[in-house]
């Protein structure tokens, strides 16, 4: 037995199939390619700027670590701590002490001293396990990887490749350190001399970084310029809370832990702004594209009244009449949804493999990043199908004023 919404679906399906000239007409094809360039750009962009943010965090966390647990003034017991980590905190990866001294580079070919560096100071054997500088080593030899304890063994120092280019210092070179164990700078000051020797170079792609920092072991900090372990740095395993992990560091050992994002609160801000801010502006678009939805279902209804009023006559109700051009209008929103993320991702992975759009230097990337997150893509279709949907439902109200006496009888 076919009943009236069987019926209703059948007569629609009939409708549908036997206009399918009148459906891809004009108006329809306006309908979907709006709908669909729409949807592209705004996943396009969605993913430009994870990719944006994603190169960001990772061009940063080249050179911290996750978590940072310093102390203001003194040096770290770091023996105890590490009892304290491993046994306590199984959040935790991996973790490393550094020390810190500050430091003037004199060059005998200059009249004046202007490089004020920082001296960084780390275990070889922990750092290769937090990877922070040791994954931005460029490796003396191509053929084999950096060995920390090799190039910080007997006062070797590895310096930033974009400070190694501005004082024209290859591998092998020696660099006479100046520094003063007195906090407070003035004319008086006496400076220590310290030579030292460049074992490698590094690339974080960062150029403050690269210019003012030189990595040596907390061996030859200790010795040469007598400064303990100033901090350490945590990486996390993946999936534990930062934030409830940063909590319980700073109730255990009464110290300052923070994230690595706050080192850069406005950068951070910042890109996550742009990202939101993009995506509901892009929104605008699809909400434009809608409109032509509500145009079309309009047209749709006002040439189909005869149709609708016998289907009323028949004993369908409001809800099934609803059904049949709500299919119409959420069939063309989604198709044309997700032909714009097929192209989108289309376009992705082309920029992807072949990133060949350059950026200025002003940006921590070289090349427009991408990210390809599915949850983008879903996130992007449910919202295009919702705006579609919420069109769709409000073209329908004109079903409601129908009278169908009026219809039938030819004098609407």
């Amino acid at each position: 037995m076919i009943t009236i919404p069987k019926l209703a679906l059948l007569l629609a399906w009939r409708y549908i199939k036997g206009n399918k000239e009148q459906t891809l007409s004009a108006m329809a094809t306006v309908c979907f390619c709006a709908i669909l360039i729409g949807s592209c750009a705004l996943t396009l962009v969605s993913c430009i700027m994870s990719g944006f943010e994603q190169a960001t965090h990772e061009k940063l966390r080249g050179i911290h670590s996750q978590i940072i647990m310093r102390t203001p003034r003194g040096s770290l017991n770091f023996a105890r701590m590490k009892e304290v980590l491993e046994k306590e905190f199984f959040e935790i990866a991996a973790f490393g002490p550094t020390g810190f001294k500050h430091a003037l580079i004199h060059m005998p070919d200059e009249q004046e001293t202007n490089n004020i560096v920082i001296l960084k100071g780390i275990d070889p054997v922990h750092e290769m396990q937090v990877k922070t500088i040791f994954q931005k080593i460029i490796p003396p030899s191509a053929s084999s990887a950096p060995d920390l304890s090799i190039l910080l063994a007997d006062n070797k120092f590895i310096i930033g490749k974009k400070l190694a280019d501005t004082l024209h210092l290859t591998i092998g070179d020696s660099l006479t350190l100046l520094s003063s164990s007195s906090e407070q700078y003035d004319e008086d000051m006496v400076f220590d001399k310290t030579r030292v020797t460049v074992s490698a170079f590094f690339d974080t792609g960062i150029e403050e970084f690269d210019m003012g920092v030189l990595c040596c072991s907390l061996e030859c900090l200790k010795n040469l310029f007598d400064q303990g372990i100033s901090q350490i740095n945590i990486n996390l395993v993946p999936g534990a809370d930062e934030q409830a992990l940063l909590a319980k560091l700073k109730q255990r050992f009464h110290l300052d832990a923070h994230s690595w994002k706050d080192l850069y609160p406005a950068l951070v801000s910042a890109l996550k702004l742009e990202k939101y801010a993009m995506f509901f502006v892009l929104m605008l678009i699809i909400i434009v594209a809608s409109m032509n939805i509500i145009s079309l279902l309009f047209m749709y209804i006002s040439q189909k009244q005869k149709d609708i009023a016998i289907l009323k006559a028949c004993g369908a109700d409001q809800r099934t009449i609803n059904t049949i051009f709500m299919i119409i209008g959420v069939g063309i929103t989604g198709c044309a949804a997700l032909g714009g993320e097929l192209i989108a991702f289309i376009i992705c992975l082309i920029l992807k493999k072949y990133p060949f759009i350059k950026l200025p230097d002003t940006y921590y990337v070289s090349h427009l990043p991408v990210c390809i997150e599915y949850n983008t893509f879903l996130l992007v279709f449910i919202a295009v199908i919702v705006i579609g949907s919420c069109a769709s439902f409000f073209s329908l109200q004109q079903n409601k004023k129908l009278l169908i006496s009026s219809v039938l009888k030819g004098e609407d």
